[in-house]
């Protein structure tokens, strides 16, 4: 694993499609531009971006993909955070203040990328095997911001092969640019798939549990994309202790604990019902999942 410094704002030369992010930073359609820009830039073909909190689990500000986008995408990053994201060596990498207010690239390397702990769990879920079981080169960036510590996470296929010196060259100059619009964009919206996959979302809340008020739905479906309660609470028009006591009353529903229990439940429901009926709108048939303690 190699680590390189990032150059200084002043010194990095104009972003590819630079003008399309600047107007939708903060809208649904910055994922779309921030990953066309990584193609043309890096050739990358996904990228994962967090805000990271020394004292607290990471952030998901966004998930995006070449493939057609699927939940099993944002299962993987979830699951990431959750389960592995302490076990990788670039967690733990030991990093001065000023390495991190310049900027620092890490380069994973394809050797290595093949042997990550966490590689089969994550990059293999069922549901983004197709996309995810392609990866096999990892180029991250870290960098302090005015809004906080953020990594974007870009990744190359195998038919295109690792990232070459040309493209870590790249992102050297380039990084304060992409760092600077995911840490502007956190602030600025809610993730841009919880608008475009909301119905079906809930229309798979709704096939686990049909009697579940449609608040209780919403909340639900917020926290799937990993929402904090405060953006849920902003989306749909209710206060944040009402989120706070939603939540509780569907996870009760659901007799579940956690955001992993209610996001592997959905995952599952979405599995077998497929996209087609997960975005049908009419009323749905009810799923007869198991408990989704059960299943761990």
């Amino acid at each position: 694993m190699r680590t390189v410094a990032m150059r200084l704002a002043a010194e990095g030369m104009p972003l590819p499609h630079a003008d399309t992010l600047l107007e939708t930073v903060g809208t649904t359609h910055f994922h779309e531009a921030f990953l066309k820009a990584a193609q043309a830039a890096l050739g990358a073909s996904h990228v994962a971006a967090f805000a990271v909190d020394p004292a607290g689990a990471p952030e998901i500000i966004m998930v995006a993909e070449e493939e057609e986008p699927t939940l099993g995408a944002y299962a993987a990053s979830r699951r990431y955070v959750e389960r592995y994201w302490r076990h990788d060596a670039l967690s733990g990498l030991s990093l001065a203040d000023a390495e991190l207010s310049r900027g620092v690239l890490v380069h994973t390397g394809t050797s290595m990328f093949a042997r990550l702990a966490h590689r089969r769990a994550c990059y293999c879920e069922t549901g983004w095997s197709r996309s995810g079981g392609r990866l096999v080169d990892r180029l991250s960036l870290l960098k302090r911001t005015g809004h906080g510590l953020v990594r974007i996470d870009f990744y190359r296929t195998r038919d295109r092969g690792g990232f070459t010196p040309a493209d870590i060259g790249t992102l050297r100059e380039q990084g304060w640019f992409f760092a600077s619009l995911v840490a502007r964009h956190r602030l600025a919206a809610v993730p841009a798939r919880w608008t475009e996959a909301r119905p079906a979302i809930q229309n798979l809340i709704e096939r686990i549990a049909p009697d579940m008020p449609r608040r209780e739905v919403q909340v639900c479906a917020g926290i799937i994309f990993g929402l904090s309660s405060e953006a849920i609470a902003l989306e749909i028009g209710i206060g944040r202790n009402t989120v706070m006591t939603y939540r509780k009353r569907a996870y009760a529903r659901l007799n579940i604990s956690s955001q992993h229990e209610l996001l592997r439940a959905v995952y599952s429901a979405a599995a077998t019902v497929g996209p087609e009926a997960a975005n049908r709108h009419e009323a749905p048939a009810r799923w007869a999942l198991p408990l989704a303690r059960a299943a761990g």
